[in-house]
């Protein structure tokens, strides 16, 4: 079962800046970066799978997420948390089949590869170029209204990459975005463990601003878009695509999305099918006191407070995904366009 994604830093290690990537990883992890990517183009495939193992070992013993850019296949045999794929490398639907619950991230720098991503089953969205960066020339640069259109378009969560810098992250966050991707920022900076550091601490001050005293990102009116249409008099309920795992879209796993914990107990979906985002102001701030940061997948759970009961309601069990592949049908070639 894949894990729940956190927010803030994003962090990517890369050969390109006088260190090895486990050196990187280091870095990031002891500034408090809690997922990492391995970015590495050009090594042969059983070099990258002792480098990944060795990252993965790192992050294991920070609690940390540890993503393997473009190579579904390394990311197979260094048993990592998940792969980040580009819009050149294997598709999120054949992906899934070989790494079965694991993380999947996909690359978009329009809302269209964004949408199209989530409905093959993306867990989440690196988007961008956002500004011109060093490690991604030649990409298409969005800018943050692109982004924004890209955060208003899925319900996954949205990470952002592409030349940010410090003073970037306050607007950025003030977008929706989940976090941020950052490569050159940090470790092409003349102290890159000062940099890890000050972009961690400042991400959690944008945050701060951001979030109220519950820790709500915003009223469920203006995050991700409007609500799905309600069916008008005398028409079935529409549940919308149904992505891998077989529940409709407002209650799939995702960033801040509800699903269907205690549906069985209460024989249908919270509030009638009626999707968290729909409900009043008063409602939604007192489930979100009631949101289970340990649900899997970046699944947050929206269950009504119950006045009648004290304590926190007893989560129900979490949407169980496919397995991991039992065997690799042989190895998938390395693509570009990775986050």
């Amino acid at each position: 079962m894949a894990r729940a994604l956190p927010r803030g830093i994003y962090g990517i290690t890369s050969g390109e800046f006088g260190m090895g990537h486990v050196e990187a990883a280091g870095i990031l992890l002891e500034a408090g970066v809690r997922i990492v990517q391995y970015r590495e183009k050009s090594r042969p495939a059983r070099a990258m799978v002792e480098e990944a193992r060795a990252i993965r070992e790192l992050c294991s013993s920070y609690g940390a997420i540890f993503i393997v850019d473009d190579r579904a296949d390394v990311a197979y045999a260094s048993d990592a948390d998940g792969v980040h794929l580009g819009q050149e490398d294997l598709p999120v639907e054949q992906a899934r089949r070989m790494l079965g619950g694991a993380i999947i991230g996909a690359s978009a720098s329009t809302p269209a590869e964004a949408s199209r991503a989530e409905l093959e089953g993306a867990d989440y969205i690196g988007a961008g170029s956002v500004f011109p960066s060093p490690t991604k020339v030649g990409s298409r640069v969005i800018g943050p209204e692109g982004l924004a259109s890209i955060v208003r378009s899925v319900r996954v969560p949205v990470y952002a990459i592409g030349g940010i810098r410090l003073e970037h992250l306050r607007e950025l966050r003030s977008l929706g975005v989940h976090g941020v991707a950052v490569i050159s920022a940090i470790l092409g900076s003349p102290d890159p463990r000062a940099a890890a550091r000050a972009f961690v601490e400042e991400w959690s001050r944008a945050d701060r601003r951001c979030t109220g005293p519950l820790g709500s990102r915003a009223p469920p009116s203006s995050r991700r878009g409007a609500s799905p249409p309600r069916a008008g008099a005398g028409e079935e309920p529409r549940e919308g695509p149904r992505p891998a795992g077989g529940l409709p879209r407002q209650f799939a796993g995702g960033q801040d999305r509800g699903d269907l914990a205690g549906r069985e107990q209460r024989g249908g979906a919270p509030d009638g099918g009626r999707d968290p985002r729909e409900l009043p102001q008063e409602a939604y701030r007192a489930e979100e006191l009631h949101v289970d940061e340990r649900a899997g997948r970046g699944i947050r759970r929206w269950i009504r407070a119950d006045p009648g009961r004290r304590g926190d309601p007893e989560p129900a069990p979490l949407e169980q995904r496919g397995e991991r592949a039992q065997g690799l049908e042989g190895a998938i070639g390395g693509g570009g366009g990775g986050i």
